[in-house]
């Protein structure tokens, strides 16, 4: 491989490391948000749960 072959290669690599850690950045992003909303959401349905079956 020639050293300006193995430049390019290098570079594209790093270039495909940084945008697929981007994207797990992203991702993660989102996954903590919708845990958090997900969270909240049992804790409501709970709360309504119990509240459901005082009435009864």
């Amino acid at each position: 491989m020639t050293p300006d072959t193995e430049r390019r290669l290098h570079e594209h690599l790093r270039r495909e490391v940084a945008s697929l850690q981007r994207s797990v950045d992203i991702f993660r992003g989102l996954t903590n948000e919708y845990e958090r909303k997900l969270t909240e959401a049992e804790r409501r349905l709970s709360e309504h749960e119990e509240k459901r079956s005082d009435d009864l």
